[in-house]
């Protein structure tokens, strides 16, 4: 890294505020600036230790690329690892060209390695073969959609609203729903929380059968559809899982359902577009890592989850 910038592995206020304004153009979604602010200081303030801004600093103490780190956890055949989420990576547009976002990246994953992460992970919008050129494996980015009334007309389950007190049973559910072939997310209770705050998420139903809970459902109405954002139940109740699905659409007066595909629980006969953007891609961070030939293994069978309240 040249002399006259350092690498910040941890923002103050100044600097926050710094990226805030560069980013607001890019990623202000229609809110005013002091709005977008704000919003980023409540997601680090909610997060629970969970993300941070990271960046280079110039000798005045500019901020001349930034992004923002989260603190993940995955699952595969290797084990567990903790992983470095990469969100928001930006560079203003008077220190473009100087390789300054490839700069930060490098020395953000080398920091990662030194802390003991096995993995990077980010969702690409813009430029997926950028991330690639730096060891990052493109993962399956596709949407699904479906008439409602398209979907099974099995007897539904009952549903009731999660409480805070169930929050360890979701997160068993959502664990206990995937094979030792598959790459996914681990979410501990501080994850969870925030991913579920920070995309907005509704709340969780839990579904349940003869009064006993089999499982969750996470649904929401938007564009005119109901967006299906993720779901857990025993493959035997899959068909009555999506009956569930049609009942919420048709009590809403919502015709179409529609949601990030996972490759075993898209249902039958929905139609598929694949997504320009939030395009997940991992990275091994240590040459020898186990995880590096498995990435590229299910990356390339399609064997990974990557849940729309799970993008950051």
């Amino acid at each position: 890294m040249d002399d006259d910038l350092r690498y910040d592995d941890c923002f103050d206020a100044d600097a926050i505020r710094q990226a805030s304004a560069q980013t607001h153009a890019f990623w202000g979604r229609r809110r005013d600036l002091p709005a977008h602010v704000r919003r980023n200081f409540v997601q680090i303030g909610e997060s629970e230790g969970q993300c941070r801004y990271v960046g280079l600093r110039d000798p005045a103490g500019a901020v001349v690329s930034s992004l923002k780190w989260y603190d993940l956890r995955f699952r595969g055949r290797p084990g567990e690892a903790r992983a470095f989420g990469v969100g928001a990576v930006f560079t203003p547009d008077e220190y473009r060209g100087q390789g300054y976002a490839t700069r930060l990246l490098r020395a953000a994953m080398e920091e990662a390695a030194r802390q003991g992460y096995g993995l990077a992970m980010l969702y690409s919008d813009i430029e997926p073969a950028f991330y690639a050129r730096l060891g990052y494996f493109r993962f399956s980015a596709v949407d699904w959609e479906i008439p409602a009334s398209a979907l099974p007309a099995a007897e539904p389950l009952q549903t009731r609203h999660s409480v805070a007190s169930d929050e360890a049973a979701l997160i068993e559910f959502h664990e206990s729903h995937f094979g030792e072939e598959w790459l996914w997310p681990r979410r501990p209770p501080k994850l969870w929380r925030y991913l579920r705050r920070r995309n907005e998420a509704a709340g969780d139903l839990i579904l349940t059968e003869g009064g006993r809970s089999v499982g969750y459902l996470n649904v929401r109405a938007q564009a005119g559809r109901l967006q299906v954002e993720e779901w857990a139940a025993p493959a035997a109740l899959h068909d009555r899982v999506w009956a569930t699905v049609r009942q919420i659409a048709t009590a809403r007066g919502l015709a179409s359902v529609a949601g990030w595909e996972r490759p075993d629980q898209t249902p039958a006969g929905a139609s598929r577009t694949q997504r320009p953007d939030c395009i997940p891609m991992l990275a091994a961070l240590q040459p020898d890592n186990p995880w590096a030939a498995f990435l590229e293994e299910a990356a390339g069978e399609n064997k990974a989850f990557f849940g729309a309240l799970d993008h950051f």
